[in-house]
């Protein structure tokens, strides 16, 4: 493995990106040909085969104890999928007609499996170990610093503290990748990340403005985004921003800018079970575009509880009221395209691009997966954001539309996912479109629907897996809908990723102070509670044959349970006493 990685992955670096189905027959010629002509290293020699994929680079004699190498990466001609040759024998990828379900319900197609086992002498050391089972043996230690050897040669960053654990994927349940066939992507906030100081600002200042001109009391109010966060819920009914639990109660809340005491969120909500159903009073931010919609609303609040509104709106101005005028504010400033025109003419202003994003799209698509982009921004807005963020990362020549089997914008999600609606094709630079019945792959669209982007891939369900930004839009109905598989981009939760990271130390130190706290702790509860029998009466049990009578059983027992240093007197039914030591 190491071999190919130093030498034949960079001469297959220029065949990789090839497009045509003629060039990737050439590339994998490519690949035979190097691996036909390729020298052994030393200490090894290639065995002699008409067929390459039986070409072995094995320990020379002599040096058996030589560790063997994976030497070939084969492409047969006779089959669409890749043959991997290594130390252990022939293997090949899962083809759908082959595939199970394993124990977790996930389909085995895109697996590796072993077809045809070498047979030879001699044991195959992986990171230094004598057999394959010692993997379950060896110290975690010296496994993850052999693995993490082999990812620095391929130039993979270190996992955990010390690598960039907030650029994970997470999931929250089994998801196999190799079984994915299309991957969709939404754009804003998702393929193009944006600095949300600056988006979301400048969004504020355009609402903040057409509010002033209504004669709204505004002078002073500044956008301020550590206010909220994506995922908290604004009250409509009483100016209010909560956050809750899973079961849908209310647990920290804020009026306008002033946070809420306990007894003052319970004098509003009690028991109350939030219903997101009733959109005429919750609000719930799904996206980060809902950012300065809520800082809007909630410094205006407090404008409303002081009574700057007296003379800006006539009549008395509910909390209902004021959201309508916030919400109008920003329709404006997206509907007449100023915010986006301004984005537009300076890109470098609002967008952070990131090169490995490109790289990422290209290692999806050289493994075989359809991408599609379905947004619901504009076919000129999304040509400039797409090309400023992607064309300088791709290869000569590339540009962002190759990226992807299929483009729809103007999508209007969430009907997308929920209607069949007109499809249009964009058939020119400049935006010009005509209605078709049907997509297909390759073309560039407005509008459709979810149906349709799965008559033309033809696939469906789990087999397409959408990434998005959108809580409810992007990742609840595609899944409740179709049942696509769903990933979420959360970039609030990246310091947090990163600082459990760096926290892990720490943590496994308080586990240790824990452990130790238990065992102390259970001491002393037995110990508290042998001191609680001891001192309150106990219930005494019956007296058997031929014990004292009367009383003098009772404390004789007593006694003896307690241990204590004393001695116990009880007067019998006879008139004496009977001493009974403690």
């Amino acid at each position: 493995a190491w071999q190919y990685v130093r030498d034949v992955q960079p001469a297959l670096a220029s065949s990789k990106f090839a497009r045509e189905p003629a060039a990737a027959t050439a590339a994998a010629a490519a690949r035979r040909q190097l691996w036909r002509a390729k020298t052994a290293p030393e200490g090894h020699y290639v065995s002699k085969s008409t067929d390459p994929a039986d070409t072995i680079v094995s320990p020379a004699p002599g040096l058996e104890g030589a560790q063997p190498l994976v030497t070939q990466f084969e492409a047969r001609e006779d089959e669409d999928r890749e043959t991997f040759v290594t130390a252990e024998g022939l293997v090949q990828e899962v083809e759908e007609h082959d595939a199970e379900f394993d124990y977790l319900g996930e389909t085995t197609e895109g697996n590796l499996h072993l077809v045809q086992r070498l047979k030879r002498d001699g044991m195959v050391q992986v990171f230094g170990l004598q057999a394959l089972s010692d993997i379950l043996t060896v110290p975690v230690e010296h496994l993850a610093a052999a693995t993490q050897s082999v990812l620095d040669e391929l130039g993979v960053p270190q996992r955990g503290p010390a690598g960039s654990p907030e650029r994970g994927v997470y999931c929250s349940r089994t998801l196999n990748l190799r079984a994915i066939k299309a991957i969709g992507y939404d754009m804003d906030y998702t393929l193009i990340h944006y600095d949300v100081n600056a988006w979301e600002g400048r969004a504020y200042e355009y609402g903040m403005e057409s509010l002033r001109q209504q004669g709204v009391p505004v002078e002073g109010l500044v956008f301020d985004p550590e206010l909220v966060i994506r995922g908290l819920i604004m009250d409509k009914e009483y100016g209010n921003l909560i956050k809750v639990d899973r079961f849908g109660l209310v647990k920290r809340a804020m009026h306008g800018t002033r946070m809420m005491g306990w007894q003052e969120i319970r004098q509003f909500y009690g028991r109350e079970v939030v219903n997101l159903r009733h959109e005429g009073r919750w609000v719930f931010l799904n996206t980060l575009f809902s950012v300065s919609e809520a800082v809007m609303y909630m410094q205006l609040t407090d404008r409303l509880d002081a009574g700057a509104f007296s003379s800006a709106a006539p009549g008395q101005l509910t909390y209902q009221g004021l959201y309508r005028l916030v919400s109008k504010a920003l329709y404006r400033a997206h509907v007449e395209g100023k915010l986006k025109r301004e984005i537009i003419q300076a890109p470098e202003r609002f967008v952070q691009p990131d090169p490995e994003m490109a790289r990422t799209l290209l290692d999806q698509k050289e493994a075989g997966k359809m991408l599609l982009l379905i947004t619901n921004s504009d076919y000129e807005y999304t040509a400039r954001m797409m090309a400023f963020a992607y064309d300088s990362a791709l290869p000569a020549g590339m540009t962002w539309r190759d990226l992807f089997d299929m483009v729809i914008v103007m999508a209007r999600k969430p009907e997308f996912f929920s209607y069949n609606m007109p499809l249009y094709e964009v058939v020119t630079p400049d935006g010009l479109m005509r209605p078709v019945l049907a997509a297909r792959l390759g073309g560039l669209y407005c509008g459709g629907s979810a149906r349709q982007v799965e008559a033309a891939l033809g696939v469906e369900g789990d087999d397409i897996l959408y990434v998005g930004d959108h809580i409810y839009t992007d990742a609840a109905l595609a899944k409740i809908n179709f049942r696509w598989r769903t990933a979420l981009i959360i970039r609030e939760l990246e310091a947090e990723v990163a600082a459990l990271a760096a926290g892990r130390p720490h943590r496994e130190v308080l586990s240790q102070l824990m452990a130790r706290k238990e065992l102390l702790g259970d001491l002393l509860n037995h110990l508290r509670l042998a001191r609680q029998r001891a001192v309150a009466p106990q219930p005494q049990p019956a007296a058997p044959a031929g014990a004292p009578s009367d009383g003098c059983w009772s404390s004789w027992t007593s006694a003896l349970g307690l241990h204590w240093s004393r001695t116990a007197t009880t007067s019998t039914g006879a008139g004496a006493t009977c001493r009974v030591p403690g």
